[in-house]
């Protein structure tokens, strides 16, 4: 490069200029530029505050504009209180305590290297024209529930401000029955009142609702209530009978079942119940609701003839004539006696000496009294043969002659039924001929049992 250099001498003035000397610009200082320039605030005594404005921050010179605010009054904020570069700040005026009057104040917007900045503020505080008053409604409240029952539904009590400026009120009450929400509020607002009906009697409670307010031309304001409870519904018990009586056999079928109508005569819901104090009866079904009906049914097994007494009781919660009893009577009568009876009431065979034997006969053995018939059949001749000999109930005996070594002749036999227990008897006459002769049945005659 240095062989270049000295050969061709210009070429170090391509490669490094010779410079010029030469003194930059100065830059023009920052200046803060504010809109608007003044600020005006209005307001009324004890009232609210009035809305919040805005000064905007510009830098109308050159550089970098770093900023500050301040004021030199109690009543105004700013904010922010700095910034860098265009910004804007937020002017609040506050009422508080001031009395009535004009009241000037100064913003102060400073920065490095530039002029300071101020911005006039002015707040007039004017007086308060109308005071507030407390407006309610309804003016009253009325409440009703029954004794015991679900509570009523929640009333509502509307406030509003009637006068001017700002309406801060709060309620109180005096009754244990008696519930208000919320317990203070600002402006229009609505006040819940609700009541409940727990460990009241029937009657009529009254209370008061009071509304204060500071400052107002009618406080306090007042809302009567009235809660009326009416007594718990009543029911009644009514019977369709008050007495069932029963009758059966002893050992016979149950008698038929009966019932009872119940009913409510009175007013709200009866919910009852049904029992009984007799093992031989039986009630169903046990409870209910309102108007229903009630099945009793006696049973007679093993119970010796008789009479049985016992009680149905029924019940109702809160009725005013629970219990109610229905006295039951259940006769029971002896078994009556097994009869016998017996077709045809005579016999009659006929036959030829050393012929074959006459055909068979059939007895028929009936019960014609009641209970259960256990019977016997017996003969008092060699020729004359039974079959079965006993039996239970309806049935039939088959009766046949033999001849045998019989001669011709007429013979006469008797059949005797009897049983374990019987209220009448029946003998059945027999007989045969040898040769062509016919007997006549011998006659019949008690037997005793």
């Amino acid at each position: 490069m240095g062989r270049l250099l000295s050969e061709m001498p210009g070429m170090s003035q391509l490669i490094s200029p010779t410079s010029s000397s030469s003194t930059p610009p100065t830059a023009p200082p920052p200046a803060i530029g504010a809109s608007p320039t003044s600020l005006a605030f209005t307001a009324q005594q004890g009232g609210a505050n009035p809305s919040a404005q805005t000064v905007s921050l510009s830098n109308s010179g050159g550089g970098t504009l770093g900023w500050s605010a301040s004021d030199n009054a109690a009543w105004l904020t700013l904010s922010p209180a700095s910034g860098t570069g265009n910004g804007t700040v937020a002017v609040s005026a506050a009422t508080g305590s001031l009395v009535v009057g004009t009241y000037n104040s100064t913003i102060t917007l400073t920065a490095t290297g530039a002029t300071t900045v101020l911005v006039p503020v002015t707040f007039t505080v004017t007086a308060a024209s109308v005071p507030p008053a407390i407006g309610a409604s309804p003016t009253s409240l009325a409440f009703t529930a029954q004794e015991g029952g679900t509570n009523p539904a929640a009333q509502t009590v509307n406030i509003s401000n009637t006068g001017g400026g700002t309406l801060s009120w709060s309620e109180s009450e005096a009754a244990a029955w008696l519930t208000l929400s919320p317990a203070s509020g600002t402006g229009n607002g609505s006040i819940t009142a609700s009541v409940n009906t727990s460990g009241l009697a029937a009657g009529t409670y009254n209370a008061t609702i009071t509304l204060s307010a500071t400052g107002t031309t009618n406080s306090p304001q007042t809302v009567p209530v009235t809660f009326i409870v009416t007594a718990a519904p009543t029911p009644t018990i009514s019977l369709s009978q008050t007495s069932l009586s029963f009758t059966g056999t002893q050992g016979g079928t149950n008698p038929a079942d009966q019932t009872i109508t119940i009913s409510n005569t009175g007013s709200g819901t009866m919910n009852w119940t049904a029992s009984d104090n007799a093992t031989w009866l039986n009630v169903s079904p046990a409870s209910g609701t309102g108007t229903g009906t009630i099945t009793a049914s006696a049973n007679t097994s093993g119970l010796a003839a008789g009479t049985y007494s016992a009680a149905i009781t029924l019940a109702a919660t809160g009725a005013t004539n629970t219990p109610q009893t229905v006295a039951v009577s259940l006769t029971v009568n002896a078994a009556p006696a097994p009869v016998i009876g017996a077709s045809p009431a005579s016999l009659a065979f006929s036959a030829q000496q050393g012929g074959g034997n006459p055909a068979a006969q059939t007895l028929s053995i009936s019960n014609t009294g009641g209970g259960t018939l256990s019977w016997t059949a017996s003969d008092n001749a060699a020729w004359l043969t039974l079959s079965p000999v006993s039996g239970t109930g309806n049935g039939t005996i088959t009766v046949t002659a033999a001849t045998g070594t019989l001669t011709a002749g007429s013979y006469s036999g008797t059949i005797t039924l009897s049983a374990q227990v019987m209220e009448s008897y029946q003998s059945i006459g027999g007989g045969m001929t040898k040769s062509k002769h016919e007997f006549e049945p011998d006659k019949v005659g008690p037997i005793p049992v």
